[in-house]
């Protein structure tokens, strides 16, 4: 679902980190084939904060009170109205970053990321927006 504003839950910027596919499966093979043992994180090193998103994406960032935005979406979730198709307990994630460093898969494998957070959001937001031109095209012809 396609929401025009984004929230910064407490007003606060939240950070996220994306992953590109094709980095994901260059890592993989990576540490595969230097029979690396233990775990790895598997994203660049950058992350892109809430309100930057949202202006990559054409949108509107405000600030509200986690507590509201909880409870409008228990409220929708629990009539099952289509405005939000995810349940309250995920606006726990989106208040409380969660980034992560690729420090030991860069620093001992050697690895480099070819796509960014950012470049990763663009590759996903294009695809996103072409997946809408496509559906509403397909209404309008019915």
């Amino acid at each position: 679902m396609y929401l025009p504003v984004m929230c910064l839950l407490d007003g606060v910027d939240t950070p996220l980190q994306w992953v590109h596919e094709d980095d994901c499966v260059a890592a993989t093979w990576t540490i595969l084939m230097h029979s690396a043992r233990g775990p790895f994180n598997i994203s660049p090193p950058d992350w892109v904060p809430i309100s930057k998103v949202a202006q990559l994406t054409n949108r509107w960032h405000i600030k509200i009170p986690l507590w509201s935005a909880k409870l409008a979406t228990t409220f929708w979730w629990g009539l099952h109205l289509p405005i939000f198709d995810f349940p309250p307990s995920l606006h726990d994630f989106a208040r409380y970053p969660w980034v992560i460093t690729p420090k030991r898969l860069t620093d001992e494998l050697g690895f480099q990321f070819q796509y960014s957070a950012e470049e990763t959001l663009m590759v996903m937001w294009h695809a996103h927006q072409q997946r809408r031109r496509n559906a509403e095209g397909g209404m309008r012809k019915a």
